[in-house]
């Protein structure tokens, strides 16, 4: 086989068709499965705050919103979607969704690019096919929010540092410099990640030229410090994580490395192995594996994030860590390189069913959280007459369901307690207290209401989940809360 040059890339057809491929695998798995309510199912409670905000009429109040802390993000994610909403008008959940699906997609495509530097078409499409068919993967894949874009955008900028040089064409150097700066800027911790691509790529080429566009993009994230400030202002608490325990950092870690798909990849392997009985020379990788360190620098994320919980605030949540997922796809390929005709194309049989499984998976996960909406809002329109105030404990239950139903907006408050109670509330319930707050200085739909405002009241109905019951006791300490089994109380002031 003969070496790939630092200037080769894959054609821009080959990739065109490789996206159409997974664009139609994507399809038959959903078709197949029937989870095309994956697209519009009711948005979940970080998804409100895409939906709201990239919907915003007002390019101003985007900002306000974001500066003041009712999404506590970059603001690259609406910079993306915004001008899209004005062309459509109005963007919808499926609009959202597959707004995310489609950048999903393109970051697969170019894991694929990455891969075909050094291995055959076969093995490539294993390799994608396997990283695709990961839980975390789907389940961003299909959620309103920015994780697809950020993996996308750090895997093409992966791509083009590879294809680099001194000479490089002006088109490609510009995309370079704007791939750094999106993948930088779209999440925070993409600083993170984008530290250690460029510590990697220096280790390589010793060459501070390359490392312009990573430095150009934390250099954006720190033009959005006063941003930041301003998002985590009046805050009792810096966080809602939970300090992170040993368990759920092998939970974490398992859920990272150990997913089916994975393990389905190794055992048809080392399966096609044993029947091959010995290895041959002509199954090497093409190329300098050490270009693909910047990128396989990624899957140091974990331990990243948990020194980072440690030394500054918790921050270990299993999403952060989608980026981590990415630096196994050459190492499948690299694996899967080694095997025949016929364990490749089990392979991509075999990683299609598990695919169209995680979706299946996916969409029951979706269904019990619409189940918990429907369940309130059907109690709601049972038990709570039409002049009856609704108080919510959280945001999570509150804004999706507003969402859904904003008829009910005029006759809907979150719970504002008291700081007196603080100390006997978990780190989520002070932490949607405060965002609650802000978000009613941003949108006049999303009202709070004080205990002592309630306490004027003879009675009120409260939405809270089953198991939170006993914490809302500790919330409205001096009034009377029905029903302990159920997600809708009746409250009276004693």
């Amino acid at each position: 086989m003969h070496s790939l040059s630092r200037r080769q890339s894959v054609s821009a057809f080959e990739l065109i068709s490789i996206f159409v491929a997974l664009a139609a695998v994507a399809l038959l798995q959903l078709t197949v499965t029937r989870c095309f309510d994956l697209f519009y199912h009711p948005l979940w409670l970080d998804e409100v705050f895409t939906s709201r905000m990239a919907n915003d009429p007002s390019f101003a109040h985007l900002f306000r919103a974001l500066a003041h802390g009712f999404d506590t993000n970059p603001p690259t994610l609406y910079l993306m979607l915004w001008p899209i909403a004005r062309m459509l008008d109005v963007i919808d959940n499926s609009h959202l969704r597959l707004f995310a699906m489609l950048w999903m997609l393109f970051g697969m495509t170019g894991l694929y690019a990455i891969c075909r530097r050094f291995f055959t078409r076969g093995p490539c499409i294993v390799a994608v096919l396997a990283v695709w068919a990961h839980p975390l993967i789907i389940d961003q894949g299909f959620e309103a929010r920015f994780y697809a874009p950020w993996l996308a955008l750090t895997v093409w900028f992966c791509y083009l540092q590879m294809l680099a040089t001194d000479d490089e064409p002006k088109p490609r150097l510009i995309a370079r410099y704007v791939l750094g700066i999106l993948a930088t800027a779209i999440h925070y911790f993409g600083a993170i990640a984008m530290f250690m691509i460029a510590a990697a790529d220096f280790l390589i080429h010793r060459k501070i030229k390359r490392i312009i566009p990573s430095l150009l993009g934390m250099l954006a994230i720190i033009a959005c410090l006063p941003l930041m400030r301003g998002q985590r202002a009046n805050l009792s608490i810096p966080t809602w994580i939970e300090p992170s325990t040993a368990s759920d950092i092998r939970d974490d870690i398992v859920a990272i490395f150990g997913a089916p798909s994975f393990i389905l990849v190794l055992l048809l392997m080392w399966s096609a192995s044993l029947l091959r009985g010995r290895e041959t020379s002509d199954h090497q990788p093409r190329g300098d594996l050490r270009e693909l360190l910047p990128m396989s620098s990624l899957i140091l994320l974990p331990l990243a994030l948990i020194v980072f919980s440690k030394v500054i605030q918790p921050a270990l949540v299993l999403r952060y860590l989608i980026l981590a997922i990415v630096p196994m796809a050459p190492m499948f390929a690299s694996l899967i390189q080694r095997s025949g005709r016929l364990a490749i194309n089990m392979a991509i049989l075999s990683l299609i069913a598990l695919g169209a499984i995680t979706i299946i998976n996916k969409s029951h996960a979706t269904r019990g959280l619409d189940t918990e909406f429907a369940t309130a809002i059907a109690e709601i329109d049972r038990r709570v007459p039409p002049d009856g105030l609704i108080i919510f404990k959280r945001r999570r239950e509150m804004y999706p369901i507003l969402q859904i139903r904003p008829d009910l907006a005029s006759r809907s408050a979150q719970l504002d307690f008291d700081d007196a109670v603080l100390p006997n509330v978990s780190r989520m319930s002070q932490y949607e207290r405060d965002m609650g707050r802000k978000g009613q200085e941003i949108y006049s739909d999303l009202k709070m209401m004080k205990t002592d405002e309630l306490s004027k009241l003879s009675r009120f109905f409260v939405v809270t989940p089953i198991d939170e019951y006993k914490e809302l006791q500790l919330e409205l300490p001096g009034f009377d809360i029905s029903d302990p089994d159920g997600v809708l109380h009746v409250v009276k002031t004693r």
